[in-house]
């Protein structure tokens, strides 16, 4: 073995191990030991460094890189635009159409009161501003005649009392042309209640769209004004109550659930650029378990964090 030794170290490209086997340095024994020694630090310094940089990497195995900055925004599916009437009820239809479809030609004028209160009081479904509806069961008169409404169904009572499309929307273009707005906006419940949803993938029948439909959801290979969406809204004065003017603006992913909202005034031309950011997770990212990387995968729903 000492031969084979002696051979790797006169002829290793490493620097300073020839010294220690070079004959010639057989009288210079000091400056072996130092060559020695060198050799030494270095290889635990290698290896120290080694073991820093794979528990780096062993607890920081996510990184973020920028592939291109020139994909085209046709590749990617244009946002799913919601739009959600503050004012959520069509004011005559709940006083009017409402009750009498739901309770019926002969209702008391204490139903007819009841239904009104409570159906105004959740005019507005968010959980973070339930006001309206904590009043209305602050009062023990009207909620001891709750009962009264028990044989409702509450999602249809509250679908049939919002605002159809034809209500709310008078003239709607993409990329420039005009389109019809009922066809291409779906009703839908969202985490901000009922909205108006347009290039959704949400909803069964937009799912089977997107299925049957290789180009939907819908995309544009332009940007600038008048490369996206166009909506023109129109709303009757007489079916909005005071102080709820207004419409928030929903803006998402397809595919996504949110209830994020920006608030556009009644009255106003409003244009909201949007910047595209598109994000792709390597497969490889499943290795590392979810607690570390912070993030679940769709299809991972046996997750307790899904």
């Amino acid at each position: 073995m000492l031969p084979y030794l002696k051979d790797y170290a006169a002829e290793s490209s490493v620097h300073g191990i020839r010294y220690l086997a070079d004959p010639k340095m057989r009288n210079y024994l000091n400056i072996r030991v130092i060559w020695l020694l060198i050799l030494l630090t270095t290889s635990i310094g290698a290896i120290v460094v080694y073991v820093d940089l794979n528990e780096l990497y062993q607890t920081v195995r996510i990184q973020t890189t920028i592939k291109n900055t020139m994909l085209p925004i046709f590749r990617i599916p244009f946002p799913s635009i919601g739009l959600c009437p503050r004012n959520r009820l069509n004011w005559k239809i709940l006083e009017t159409e409402a009750v009498d479809h739901f309770l019926g030609a002969n209702v008391s004028a204490a139903q007819k009161d009841l239904f009104v209160k409570f159906f105004t009081a959740a005019g507005d479904p968010h959980l973070s501003r339930l006001n309206e509806m904590s009043n209305f069961f602050g009062n023990k008169t009207l909620t001891d005649e709750l009962h009264m409404l028990d044989h409702l169904d509450l999602r249809e009572v509250y679908k049939f009392i919002q605002f159809r499309c034809q209500d709310l929307f008078h003239t709607c273009r993409w990329r420039g042309n005009p389109v019809n707005c009922c066809e291409v906006i779906e009703y839908q419940f969202t985490e901000a209640g009922l909205c108006f949803v347009f290039n959704t993938e949400i909803s069964p029948a937009s799912r089977q769209k997107a299925r049957e439909d290789k180009y939907y959801p819908l995309r544009t290979p332009h940007y600038g004004e008048g490369s996206g969406l166009d909506l023109f809204l129109r709303l009757n004065r007489s079916f909005i109550r005071p102080g709820k003017r207004g419409i928030n603006v929903m803006i998402k992913q397809p595919q996504q659930w949110s209830d994020v909202v920006r608030h556009v005034p009644h009255e106003a031309h409003t244009r909201i650029s949007i910047t595209p950011r598109f994000t792709v997770t390597d497969e490889r990212t499943r290795t590392v378990t979810p607690e570390i990387r912070r993030c679940i995968f769709g299809d991972e729903v046996d997750n307790p964090h899904y």
